[in-house]
């Protein structure tokens, strides 16, 4: 298994073990957990990608991070993006990520306004 891949299955499968520990400790319904999950998740990726960058060590690929954006953790990413100064500078990267915040967006806007 490649990194990308593997970092990828490990940050969406902690995201579901995180998801299934609060929805069964809190009693919270499943998407607020998956979403706050998704959002710790990402940010702490951002985290420790800026700290891997730093120590010059293996970072984790950016389509790890876009995948966490994707599947609900854009608030997390856009956060870490702020507190860490991590990945504001680098174009593509941002047009990638602005793209999937507008898409999410979109995607709202439908679903509750045709509700």
């Amino acid at each position: 298994m490649t990194p990308k891949i593997r970092y990828s299955v490990f940050s969406l499968m902690a995201t579901a073990a995180i998801t299934a520990a609060m929805g069964l400790g809190l009693a919270w319904p499943w998407l607020i957990s998956w979403l706050v999950s998704g959002n710790a998740v990402a940010f702490s990726l951002y985290g420790w990608d800026k700290r891997s960058a730093r120590r010059n060590r293996f970072r984790v690929p950016e389509i790890t991070l876009q995948v966490m954006a994707i599947v609900g953790g854009s608030v997390g990413a856009f956060t870490a993006q702020r507190v860490f100064h991590h990945k504001t500078k680098k174009q593509s990267f941002r047009i990638a990520f602005w793209s999937i915040v507008a898409v999410q967006a979109g995607l709202l806007i439908w679903y509750f306004g045709y509700r």
